[in-house]
């Protein structure tokens, strides 16, 4: 199945183990359009990128097989959920059927680890504030995103990385500001324009998500 998050698509795929001739797995994909073209989250080709939903050990319900839903979606909890049916048995052999649950964070499907500084494809601009979704290991981090406009010239200074207020704690779709007063200028200009983001990572950060979203409501500030 596919499914839209954030500017690409997803697509849980089920890859045959011809080698062994009773494995099924689970691995993620990603594409611009449903029509692809498709790739691996991770690894160079979908025979060798890892699972997605990884195969229980030797006695689980799922030791063999893993067949995903179409569907995945997000509870109301805030987690993210995935059905998916579990056989204990080769492919073509008995075998049992579970129905199963795999649970993770919002937009926790994939993410950037480490640290350095890269630059994100072109985005069109669709609110006046980034959004980030990252956690932070044992090393802990920080995560700062600045803003490159598609226009001749230098980018105002107002949006430089430099100026992007650090994220320093686990978050879900947190706001990005940057220095100045009343929290900081926002991108309303921007909107329905198209610009690159030039993305920060410290130490331990992972990730998962950057979007926008229109100004909180405590982040505003009289005139």
């Amino acid at each position: 199945g596919t499914f839209p998050w954030l500017d690409v698509y997803l697509g849980l795929v089920m890859v045959f183990d011809s080698d062994t001739g009773d494995q099924v797995h689970c691995r993620l994909t990603f594409a611009p359009t449903p029509e692809g073209p498709w790739k691996p989250v991770e690894g160079d080709n979908i025979i060798d990128a890892p699972d997605f939903l990884p195969l229980g050990g030797p006695g689980a319900f799922d030791s063999h097989i893993i067949f995903a839903g179409a569907s995945p979606f997000r509870h109301d909890s805030g987690a993210e959920w995935v059905y998916y049916m579990g056989g204990n048995g080769p492919h073509d052999g008995a075998r049992n059927s579970s129905f199963a649950l795999a649970t993770l964070r919002p937009d926790g499907y994939a993410s950037v680890r480490g640290a350095g500084i890269f630059r994100t494809p072109l985005l069109v601009v669709t609110s006046e504030m980034i959004t980030a979704t990252v956690d932070f290991g044992g090393a802990g981090g920080a995560l700062r995103i600045g803003v490159l406009p598609d226009e001749p010239g230098e980018p105002p200074v107002a949006f430089n990385l430099d100026h992007s207020v650090p994220l320093t704690a686990n978050a879900t779709d947190a706001q990005m500001h940057f220095a100045g007063g009343c929290g900081g200028p926002d991108l309303k200009y921007y909107v329905g324009k198209k610009v690159v983001l030039e993305v920060s990572l410290e130490r331990d950060a992972l990730l998962y998500a950057v979007g926008f979203a229109p100004r909180a409501a405590e982040a505003t500030c009289e005139s």
